[in-house]
């Protein structure tokens, strides 16, 4: 794909450009808690090791001073954020492998060489697997669910199920062979656990790479990107939604043929949510909120409602429905979810602006200029 083509929504949301706010959070994490608690401490805890510390030295102070560096300034190097979560993921693997290393030869006792070199294969065998399963996936078009606004779901868990299982038993079974401590067991399986999802990391190296490769296309989407915070245009604050009042249930391919009619007739703005309701079995306790936002109009089938949002109170929403689900980590949060939170903040009688029964009308409601039931 050249610069100057468009990238399509599956590679857009492969790529996963999340925002510089985001990117800083996610930075945080590595440093403190993903390089410093669980792997650097372990090598500095008793008994020290000169030859694991001084190993693990360099990759420890690459991802802690780059890190810093895109904490400091999120939004001019947020083009370098794939590439240091990258980078980071396999330097990490590295560590925690060592950790692994130190724990089975130093804490269980173990002192033939073949358990550093089968340690060794899987932690090589890892990486390669989890990349090479991240470009089958994209080529496949798995990665794509337009409901999904953060990186841990969908097929990033397939991932790190189907190319980590074979580590984490590995890792497990040389602990067991090597020795008979459960809690040096349980440990290795927690850190084993912890690569998967590092080596995961180490699959953002390719998507810099995908980045620099349509720089222009992908500014095209996001003009602001990678650019200081002061010269960035301020983005969007509202955002729009239809109500389509239908006579009867629509199928699938009814309701896709409406969906493409409604985006044909609205081009000034992009609709973000469209939701279909039957009118007539709408009970009155549905039916009064919108009549009442809507006092001189009476609703009938086919009818649009024009509702306009802010996205502010939109990401507020989505955000406490993830946190209540633990942001997705222990179960995937069904796509449902995100309609439904969606359409909660969007649908709100006091955000409606137009009803219409004139599909042609709805693009003068999002320009200010049409009949406003307000």
């Amino acid at each position: 794909m050249r610069n100057d083509q468009e990238i399509s929504e599956k590679t857009h949301t492969y790529l996963r450009l999340l925002g510089p706010s985001f990117n800083r959070q996610f930075v945080f994490g590595i440093v403190v808690i993903q390089l410093g608690l669980f792997g650097m401490l372990p090598l500095l805890a008793v008994p020290f090791s000169n030859e694991y510390f001084y190993a693990a030295v360099v990759p420890a102070f690459l991802v802690l001073i780059w890190g810093i560096l895109q904490f400091i300034a999120p939004y001019r190097l947020e083009k370098l954020h794939h590439l240091y979560v990258g980078v980071s993921g396999f330097a990490l693997t590295y560590i925690y492998f060592l950790v692994t290393q130190k724990l089975i030869y130093l804490h269980i006792g173990a002192t033939h060489i073949g358990y550093f070199i089968a340690g060794l294969v899987l932690f090589v065998l890892l990486l390669v697997a989890m990349w090479k399963t991240n470009i089958r996936y994209l080529f496949e078009g798995s990665y794509y669910d337009p409901n999904k606004r953060h990186l841990w779901g969908g097929s990033n868990q397939l991932i790190v199920k189907a190319s980590g299982v074979g580590y984490v038993l590995g890792q497990v079974l040389l602990s067991i062979v090597a020795g008979d401590s459960i809690t040096m067991i349980i440990i290795i399986l927690c850190l084993s656990l912890f690569a998967i999802f590092t080596a995961f990391m180490g699959t953002f190296v390719h998507r810099y790479w995908y980045i620099h490769q349509n720089i222009e296309a992908v500014r095209s989407l996001n003009p602001g990107y990678s650019l200081p915070n002061k010269d960035r245009a301020p983005g969007p604050t509202h955002g729009y939604a239809v109500l389509v009042l239908t006579e009867k249930d629509y199928d699938t391919d009814e309701v896709d043929e409406h969906i493409n009619d409604i985006i044909d007739n609205v081009e000034d703005v992009e609709i973000d949510t469209i939701t279909f309701a039957c009118l007539p079995e709408m009970d009155k306790e549905e039916r009064k909120p919108l009549e009442e936002a809507l006092p001189n109009q009476v609703l009938q089938a086919p009818g649009y409602v024009l509702f306009q949002f802010e996205y502010e109170e939109m990401k507020a929403a989505v955000k406490k429905m993830e946190k209540k689900h633990h942001n997705g980590f222990f179960k995937k949060i069904p796509s449902e979810k995100y309609a439904f939170t969606q359409d909660q903040v969007a649908l709100q009688p006091k955000n409606a602006i137009l009803y219409t029964n004139d599909l042609r009308n709805l693009d003068q409601g999002t320009l200010g200029t049409g009949t406003s039931s307000r």
